[in-house]
């Protein structure tokens, strides 16, 4: 049961997504800079089989330097989805699920 609530929750949560994705995306782009979501530990990636899904926190970053963030396995804008603190704080609430500290996700 518990895993089919955990698998419930990343698809609901991982389709309610977009809508503060595109909220946030309107923030104005520095030149030269890109942002990441940046993973800082494997106790922010959740394993569901084949499909895992990695929890961080956003960092703007020298485009220079985006391949080597890729290579230990963070993921650069757009491929991946901003959290604010409401979707956080529902999930607690409704669902009694603690997402970790971060305000992005991605699933590999």
């Amino acid at each position: 049961m518990k895993r089919f609530l955990i698998i419930l929750f990343v698809l609901v949560f991982i389709a309610a997504i977009p809508l503060s994705h595109n909220l946030m995306a309107k923030k104005a782009e520095k030149p030269g800079k890109v942002e990441i979501c940046h993973v800082n530990s494997a106790n922010d990636v959740l394993e569901l089989g084949a499909t895992v899904i990695a929890f961080g926190k956003v960092i703007e970053v020298s485009e220079k330097a985006v391949a080597a963030h890729e290579k230990h396995g963070d993921m650069a804008a757009p491929g991946f989805f901003y959290i604010t603190k409401e979707d956080a704080e529902y999930w607690e609430d409704y669902y009694g699920i603690k997402l970790p500290n971060a305000n992005c996700l991605f699933v590999k």
